[in-house]
């Protein structure tokens, strides 16, 4: 699977909060940092962030290549929901259609996206 396709793949099903097919486009070593400063070790902990979206209702997200090549792409992500407006830079790699590498920048300090969900008034 191209980087291109894997990017929109994962946008959809972001959307559709599928969580399990999520984490199934993750390959088991992802070196996964979540933020700069904080690294996600292991496939359950990955799943443990992304549980977090499930609480989130009335959002939309959108995103754009930045830059790519082969299996290589840098992809801004605007999360909006009725109280924010976020954009979430990524860089993805990839291996064997599995992300091996992900970083997310985001434009401000928020800690994990369990925390971030709970900023925003969504109950977990």
């Amino acid at each position: 699977m191209s980087i291109l396709k894997w990017i929109n793949r994962l946008h959809k099903l972001w959307l559709a909060k599928d969580i399990d097919r999520i984490i199934a486009m993750f390959d088991e070593n992802c070196e996964y940092w979540e933020t700069p400063f904080q690294q996600i070790i292991g496939i359950e902990n990955i799943r443990k962030e992304w549980d977090a979206i499930k609480a989130l209702n009335d959002f939309q997200i959108e995103y754009s290549v930045l830059s790519s090549q082969k299996s290589h792409a840098i992809v801004n992500f605007r999360l909006e929901t009725k109280t924010i407006k976020q954009d979430i830079v990524n860089e993805f790699k990839l291996a064997n259609g599995k992300c091996i590498y992900l970083k997310q920048w985001y434009m401000e300090k928020m800690g994990s996206r369990r925390e971030r969900v709970k900023r925003i008034g969504v109950k977990i």
